[in-house]
């Protein structure tokens, strides 16, 4: 038996620890490892163990009874967002890990979103009930009510005690009401069960076990458990829990990216998805799950992109250790070397093969930092260096400023960023200048606009020549702008050349470094000159850029600035100054809510006013306040003074 499961959580909720904690209990290594002593087995990264949080997703394969689990550990910061969404790619079940002091954080609520549009199935395990403050019924009334979850607790906890009952195996007479809801789930799954719960006949386990779980994989319940990550009562349930109800590789039906069925069948034709690169121990690797067929070293395979390849070896993961595998079968997540060309989000397949995997588009950056190595000779260790953490990271953007030759590297958030800088330095092993983050604003027409762009160039005897024509369109629809094409307005030779560098530059915003926002982009037609033969791909991009340039330049654009959805969690007598301190900032509070020992606030503020804040914010808290953006949408750029 095989499970993948992924572990989710809010930041500091106890995810890696419990991640520890089952490599222990499983007998995986014989020491717990400690988030805050740096000795975390799955937080093996420098700046992991520094910072002493999850920065990337890290997996081992551990063992309880006869199933043998693969366990990937999720980051818990809304800055590596797309990082747990291409692990969310891969596995078939999740534990979402929620704080027993703290209750529903807001990672918690769009991880759940995600996970809810996925249809993934999934438990959850309410952590740090050692803790005297600590608050498992309320945890449980809270998440159902906030994210309409429909949970049905699986045991019973006595914190004094350090100790939890499993309710299905339980014939207490001081439990019968808390198991009397396990049987009244399952009794709408079976009729003999619902006869005998309505005779008030004792339904034993072996009855009970796969209604649960059918209707865990339908998602029409959330079994919950609890207990402490920390001191480990409550994780050996948890473990079988994932074996009894999380599915299994065969259990849910996946998809190509075409909509074909895809069989977890070792004979079909091979197709893994490519969802993380990392460097370990100086060594690049990619990580694999396989959905079907069979890979081996040796083996032809080829990339969605057309890419032709071969494995040289396959490993077993264990943290940054790797031991070799004969083969990975539908199911399987192992780890390759990374090869020439490869990157996250490839689909890996058999050759001749039509089949891809989707993958999830990661969400618009909204702050740049621009790069500028000491001396002119490491210009190209630094794009070397880049090029790797680029295939690292497909949520990272890079652009150059064609107005001042600035490399700019835009990411998620501060954080990011600054973990993007270290690993850059660190690469590099060169001084390298990067500096402060500033907002990545975008723009919008405010009118239809054409333009036609025009280019000659003269090659010997020859007069090569791209013309393109294009409308500029304003749309009510929010988001990146789209590329267009009226019909028969590009032939089929300039296709390749034309469409994906429109998109990039909608995307790098030209010379102003701002992308393009709730507009289309209509190519009305592009042709080659008749006199001197064919006009080369590049002239016609060139011609492409001339034409977005005058239409811009033509019609009236809006500058607008990210808007950022926050949540402040803070200290009760921090509360008041920090309230003042966001109405100066002009933020739109929409909820103030007390949570156990901490307060809630949370709202929307522009990016632009909170850059900078977590000095002021941690002195008005002694330290102790928390917090997190997430971007919510774009709005006209406003004139923000100082705060």
């Amino acid at each position: 038996m095989l499970r993948n499961i992924g572990i989710v959580a809010h930041v500091n909720a106890g995810k890696t620890t419990l991640s520890e904690q089952i490599l222990y209990l499983t007998g995986k290594q014989a020491f717990l490892g400690e988030v805050e002593a740096g000795t975390a087995v799955m937080d093996w990264q420098r700046q992991e163990q520094e910072r002493g949080i999850s920065i990337s997703a890290s997996m081992s394969t551990v063992f309880w009874g006869e199933t043998r689990i693969h366990l990937i550990d999720t980051p818990g910061h809304v800055d590596f967002a797309p990082e747990i969404e291409r692990a969310l790619q891969v596995i078939d079940g999740v534990i979402v890990v929620v704080d027993g002091v703290r209750g529903v954080e807001s990672q918690t609520e769009s991880v759940w979103r995600y996970l809810e549009k996925l249809a993934v199935p999934r438990l959850v395990f309410v952590n740090k009930l050692d803790r005297e403050v600590a608050d498992c019924d309320a945890a449980i009334r809270v998440l159902a009510e906030r994210l309409a979850a429909p949970l049905l607790p699986m045991v019973h906890v006595d914190p004094e005690q350090r100790a939890v009952t499993d309710l299905l195996a339980s014939t207490s007479a001081d439990l019968t009401e808390a198991r009397a809801r396990l049987v009244e789930v399952c009794a709408d799954e079976d009729a003999a069960v619902m006869a005998d719960y309505v005779d008030g006949c004792y339904v034993e386990a072996a009855r009970l076990l796969p209604l649960i779980r059918r209707a865990t994989l339908a998602g029409k319940v959330v079994p919950v458990y609890a207990g402490s990550a920390l001191e480990g009562w409550g994780v050996g349930d948890l473990l079988t829990g994932v074996c009894r109800f999380l599915p299994s590789p065969a259990d849910r039906c996946r998809r190509s990216a075409d909509g074909e069925e895809l069989r977890p069948d070792r004979d079909a034709p091979s197709l893994a998805l490519l969802f993380k690169v990392a460097l370990e121990e100086g060594e690049e690797s990619a990580y694999l799950r396989v959905f079907q067929g069979c890979l081996r070293p040796g083996d032809q395979v080829e990339t969605s992109a057309g890419l032709q390849l071969q494995l040289s070896e396959l490993w077993s993961v264990h943290a940054m250790h790797r031991e070799p595998l004969l083969e990975a079968g539908p199911g399987d997540v192992l780890a390759i070397p990374l090869l020439p060309g490869l990157c996250a989000g490839d689909s890996i397949r058999s050759p001749g093969s039509q089949l891809a995997l989707s993958v999830p588009v990661p969400g618009l950056p909204v702050l740049t930092v621009a790069l500028e190595p000491q001396v002119t000779e490491d210009q190209a260790p630094m794009r070397e260096a880049l090029s790797l953490l680029l295939r690292q990271d497909p949520s990272l953007s890079l652009t150059e400023d064609l107005s001042t030759g600035e490399i700019l590297v835009s990411g998620m958030g501060e954080l990011h960023l600054e973990v993007f800088a270290e690993n850059l330095r660190s690469l590099m092993r060169r001084p390298l200048r990067v500096t402060a983050p500033r907002i990545r604003e975008a723009e919008r027409p405010l009118q239809e606009a054409s333009a036609v762009g025009e280019c000659i160039r003269r090659v010997g005897e020859l007069s090569i020549r791209a013309r393109v024509s294009l409308e500029l369109r304003p749309t009510a629809r929010p988001g990146p702008a789209e590329v267009a094409l009226a019909p028969g307005a590009v032939p089929n030779e300039l296709l390749e050349a034309l469409m994906g560098p429109a998109a990039e530059l909608c995307a790098g915003g030209l010379s102003t470094g701002r992308p393009l926002r709730d507009a289309d982009v209509w190519l009305l037609s592009a042709d080659l000159g008749e006199e001197g033969g064919e006009a080369s791909g590049l002239l016609a991009q060139d011609a492409l850029r001339l034409a977005l340039q005058r239409a811009l330049k033509d019609c009236a654009v809006e500058v607008m600035e990210p808007w950022m959805q926050f949540q402040v969690r803070c200290p009760d007598d921090a509360l008041s100054s920090i309230l003042a301190d966001l109405r100066s900032r002009s933020a739109k509070i929409t909820e103030v809510m007390p949570s156990y020992e901490l307060a809630t606030v949370s709202g929307q503020i522009a990016l632009a006013r909170v850059i900078g804040w977590a000095t002021p914010l941690r002195s008005m808290s002694k330290g102790r306040a928390e917090l997190l953006l997430e971007l919510s949408h774009f709005a006209a750029k406003e004139h923000h003074k100082k705060a």
